[in-house]
């Protein structure tokens, strides 16, 4: 039977030539020499979310399961009023909207956000709709464009992959969505819709479009949301510039 070997013959060996990369710990009776003890506690990379959704149960549950990778952090979950006045905030790395529907109002906010967060990769959960919501969405910088009917390993990956690769772009929707809704159908109003922004474009009132049409305040609003939505306008003049433009295009194809 071998003699035990003394400590500071260990001690030696360990520390020479050896390959570890760790925290190196002095020996008490050896000047010189370290012992050297590998470092595993090497902490992962994570992801910091931000939530915004106004349907405070939805909104508990994305905060609760995306909390739930090891990987993720959500720094905080809001409803879009509370994300539109909130442009101090810490910025995530990734913005998760909730959207039911896609409204002038919707697409305003978004907007917002990115100005305030240039840094951060926008995901949009929507459950359907008109489908050139979605090349508005890409155009003013969504990077992740998702239908909610995925599944959550899928929503996860995609938020991973956007906020891993910086100019990646993912869509995830039923082909169909993008089938009635492509570039060549964007914009494209309705023979009223039509008439409405032209008279918008003469500074008509809602009550002027009204006599001149014969047809009630209502209609015209209802024709006035409609057209937003379809122009992906924010106001009055951007819907008469967005039309012109579409217009002109027409006229010169």
């Amino acid at each position: 039977m071998r003699p035990t070997e003394p400590t500071q013959a260990v001690a030696e060996r360990a520390s020479i030539g050896s390959e570890c990369r760790g925290i190196p710990i002095r020996t008490p009776d050896l000047a010189n020499r370290y012992l050297v003890i590998p470092n595993t506690a090497l902490s992962e990379p994570t992801v910091s979310i931000e939530v915004v959704a106004d349907n405070s149960l939805t909104r508990e549950m994305l905060c609760g399961f995306l909390g739930s990778e090891d990987d993720f952090v959500v720094i905080r979950g809001v409803s879009w009023n509370e994300a539109d006045r909130r442009s101090g905030a810490v910025p995530p790395d990734v913005i998760v909207l909730d959207i039911d529907e896609i409204s002038s109002g919707a697409v305003r906010i978004t907007r917002s956000l990115i100005r305030a967060f240039p840094d951060a990769a926008i995901v949009v959960l929507n459950s359907g709709g008109p489908g050139h919501v979605l090349y508005d969405m890409l155009e003013i910088g969504v990077r992740c464009f998702l239908h909610k009917g995925i599944s959550r390993t899928e929503l996860v990956t995609s938020i991973r992959g956007v906020a891993s690769v910086e100019n990646q772009i993912t869509v995830t929707v039923p082909r169909e969505f993008l089938t009635c809704g492509g570039p060549s159908s964007r914009g494209r109003l309705s023979a009223r819709e039509e008439q409405v922004v032209r008279l918008v474009g003469e500074a008509m009132t809602n009550r002027q479009i009204a006599n001149a049409l014969s047809i009630t305040e209502g209609t015209v609003k209802r024709h006035l949301r409609s057209i937003f939505d379809k122009l992906g306008a924010v106001s009055r003049i951007d819907a008469v510039n967005r039309y012109r433009t579409l217009e002109g295009r027409q006229d010169s194809a």
